[in-house]
């Protein structure tokens, strides 16, 4: 019974002191070489589903689709960034599937936040969302710089999987109406985002989303069965 008691305490004790040197390697390669050094470990990112985005099934993005998008958008968005600012605008009204909305979102400047973007609608109404942001796309969104997250994390990857849940039901008061359900950054869970957020404070960051990276204004976007309904002033030429 001893011998048996002393061999398990012996594996446990091998078992903690593995623990003890991962751990404090991994310490070492955060405190040399921040984040990004943490996920060019071998496995690192795949443990963490940092090494491509969640597949909704939506398939490959072809050239058809994108020619239907500028049919149905009368023109091409890719060149509407550096048209706003001077064009007249008009409404427009326009309903797209998931490959076409997904083809409109990296169009343009967009191209510098989203890639390998996919869109869908649950049965439930809700919108799924998967794509790789750029980090520095969306610290041009949130006005900050590298230097500003680095220097309390180290150093960010280049882009990084989200995956995220919203549901959008405009209100009378032109809000869109949008409730986050779920967001995450690879495999981890964003803590609080289940909770959900007042559509007061997502509200304005689509709106300079929109404006910024794509030159224009959304008033709204809903969804027809598998589709999505966008509400937007574009600019004319």
């Amino acid at each position: 019974m001893k011998a048996r008691l002393k061999k398990t305490l012996s594996v446990i004790a091998i078992i903690m002191i593995v623990c003890i040197v991962v751990v404090g390697i991994l310490v070492g390669v955060y405190i040399t070489k921040g984040v990004s050094g943490l996920l060019s470990l071998p496995g690192m990112t795949a443990i963490f589903g940092l090494d491509h985005p969640k597949d909704l099934g939506m398939g490959t993005i072809s050239a058809a689709d994108r020619d239907s998008l500028i049919a149905k958008l009368g023109g091409d968005p890719a060149a509407w960034p550096s048209t706003a600012a001077t064009a007249s605008h008009k409404n427009l009204v326009v309903t797209l599937t998931p490959k076409e909305a997904a083809a409109f979102l990296e169009s343009g400047d967009g191209s510098t936040v989203l890639s390998d973007l996919q869109l869908g609608v649950l049965s439930d109404g809700y919108i799924s969302i998967s794509a790789m942001v750029k980090i520095d796309g969306i610290l041009v969104i949130a006005n900050m710089t590298r230097s500003d997250i680095e220097g309390q994390v180290g150093a960010l990857p280049d882009e990084v999987p989200v995956y995220l849940e919203i549901k959008a039901t405009p209100g009378k008061d032109g809000s869109y109406g949008i409730v986050l359900r779920q967001l995450k950054i690879g495999n981890v869970t964003v803590p609080g985002s289940s909770l959900g957020l007042e559509p007061s404070m997502i509200d304005p960051y689509i709106r300079d989303f929109f404006t910024m990276f794509y030159g224009v204004t959304l008033n709204s976007i809903t969804t027809s069965g598998a589709d999505f309904v966008l509400d937007m002033e574009v600019p004319t030429a």
